[in-house]
């Protein structure tokens, strides 16, 4: 699966093992090291696949770990502003550098 060659891909590049472990483990959170890092991996991967933003060669979006959700304690209605923030950014790059 794509975690991991991004994992060959990270070790190759001698990025910090803590961007490696969070990448790795953005599929199941709770296994990572540092959950909370590797939860917000996830939650980033949920939303460029929905937005369709960007894929990892899936054709649904990831399902959401609510175990892992519920660790950050955040609410339903921070996950809309972080949503509708990422669109925001996402297009002010894309804008920028003419993608």
């Amino acid at each position: 699966n794509h975690t991991h060659v991004v994992k060959h891909l990270l070790q190759q590049w001698k990025l910090p093992m803590v961007l490696e472990n969070n990448i790795f483990f953005h599929h199941s959170p709770r296994e990572a090291q540092q959950p909370v890092p590797a939860t917000l991996v996830h939650l980033a991967d949920i939303i460029t696949n929905g937005l369709g933003i960007g894929t990892s060669g899936e054709r649904f979006v990831p399902p959401l770990d609510h175990d892992a959700w519920d660790s950050l304690e955040l609410s339903p209605t921070c996950f809309d502003v972080v949503v509708k923030q990422a669109t925001h950014q996402f297009f002010a790059l894309d804008s920028m550098l003419e993608i």
